[in-house]
């Protein structure tokens, strides 16, 4: 049970420190060569192409089926996320298009 505890302590105090630093306007944003270490260590493979955006950086990479795939990494917190094919690729503040 004691286990238990410890691991929900961590996953608080984790997402915490994630959440203060997407807020911290003088938080450092990642560069290119971190984008692509983050992207590697979601799991992709060949990463290219990583370009910075107007509020992401964006690169291609080979997903774990081996298919080329779109990925968008965020400046403040390096979050990979896949971009949805289905709404060309374009992520909105409120969700996609």
């Amino acid at each position: 049970m004691k286990d238990y505890l410890k691991l929900i302590v961590a996953g608080i105090a984790f997402s915490a420190i994630v959440i203060a630093a997407a807020r911290d306007p003088n938080a450092r944003e990642v560069n290119a060569d971190q984008v692509m270490s983050r992207i590697e260590a979601a799991g992709y493979t060949d990463v290219e192409n990583v370009r910075r955006e107007a509020n992401h950086w964006d690169a291609k990479a080979t997903d774990k089926d081996g298919k080329q795939v779109s990925v968008d990494v965020d400046p403040k917190t390096g979050t990979v996320t896949p971009e949805d094919e289905k709404s060309g690729g374009r992520q909105l503040a409120f969700g996609y298009r």
